[in-house]
């Protein structure tokens, strides 16, 4: 079953922020935007997880002075009542 899959655009400016240290050290935004997904399709297979409706994450990104990066992933109905998972930083909603 394929479920459609939305990013926050505050999530989005993550992936694609790529300034000063992590330009040179192979970081690209399609790279980081594969990470922010894996690990979010990972995080959801775990056996713990797998009744949740809501989960939070921990992925390697570097982003500003910190290398650990925690995004929240959620299921809910979209538009038409259909399921859509959405990334997002933990602190929103």
């Amino acid at each position: 079953m394929r479920i459609p899959v939305a990013l926050t655009q505050s999530d989005l400016a993550e992936a694609n922020d790529l300034s000063g240290r992590y330009v040179s050290c192979g970081q690209s935004p399609e790279g980081r935007l594969w990470d922010l997904l894996f690990m979010a399709a990972h995080a959801a297979r775990r056996h713990e997880n797998r009744d949740r409706s809501e989960l939070v994450y921990p992925l390697v990104m570097p982003v500003g002075a910190c290398n650990n990066y925690r995004a929240k992933c959620q299921i809910g109905p979209g538009d038409e009542g259909e399921p859509v998972v959405t990334i997002l930083p933990p602190d929103e909603d």
